[in-house]
């Protein structure tokens, strides 16, 4: 990396792991060889323990919805679903499309929330 690291996670098979640097570099890494592989190589759809990651390929289109003083501060997956929820600094909850790379398939939006938003969850 050339910078530090911002976000860690892991795959659910616990085979892969993805990393992002403040530069925004995304790499992936295939944990039993320990080797950076390209995401293009992988022939299905990794699920992720945690949220993923924030500027993944598949959320790129999100982005244009927040700025540098509204950021997004949590992202929940619909397991079975091709939807996502955003939370952000603001106190807005957002549902989109997933995956998205364009920005349009915005489905809903939830606002006046008190503060920022810091875990949103499907039930």
């Amino acid at each position: 990396f050339k910078s530090s690291i911002k976000y860690i996670d892991f795959s659910t098979d616990n085979f892969y792991m993805q990393c992002e640097d403040n530069l925004g570099e995304i790499l992936l890494f295939e944990l039993e060889t320990q080797r950076i592989i390209n995401i293009n190589s992988v022939e299905f759809e990794l699920e992720w323990m945690n949220e993923g990651l924030k500027t993944a390929p598949s959320l790129r289109g999100v982005h244009q919805w927040y700025t540098h003083t509204n950021k997004i501060s949590h992202i929940a997956k619909s397991m079975g679903r091709s939807l996502i929820a955003i939370g952000d600094d603001i106190g807005t909850i957002r549902l989109f499309n997933y995956p998205n790379t364009t920005g349009e398939g915005f489905y809903q939006y939830y606002a006046d929330h008190v503060w920022h938003i810091n875990q949103c969850k499907f039930s």
